[in-house]
């Protein structure tokens, strides 16, 4: 009953958030601090070869992003209270 009175949230990869701040501290795509931050990076997600790929997003959301988690809509709209409305008889 649970599954079927909850929907489900998924949260965004973090890997965009951090490459804009990777790109605003290293100075730009140009920059030889960038392209040695991209293979560190690359390296530390499993690269051989020191490049990053498309399947490495789903890495980093593997690593540190939340997956899903739940909001049960039906059973917030439940008294909760200390003060009971309902009783068992």
């Amino acid at each position: 009953i649970a599954a079927r009175n909850g929907f489900i949230v998924t949260t965004k990869s973090p890997f965009k958030t951090y490459y804009e701040g990777l790109l605003r501290a290293t100075g730009g795509r140009s920059s030889a601090r960038h392209k040695v931050a991209m293979n560190q990076l690359a390296t530390v997600l499993g690269s051989s070869d020191g490049k990053l790929s498309r399947s490495m997003d789903g890495q980093i959301e593997k690593k540190c992003a939340i997956q899903t988690s739940s909001l049960f809509s039906l059973v917030a709209k439940m008294n909760h209270s200390c003060d009971p409305c309902a009783e068992v008889r």
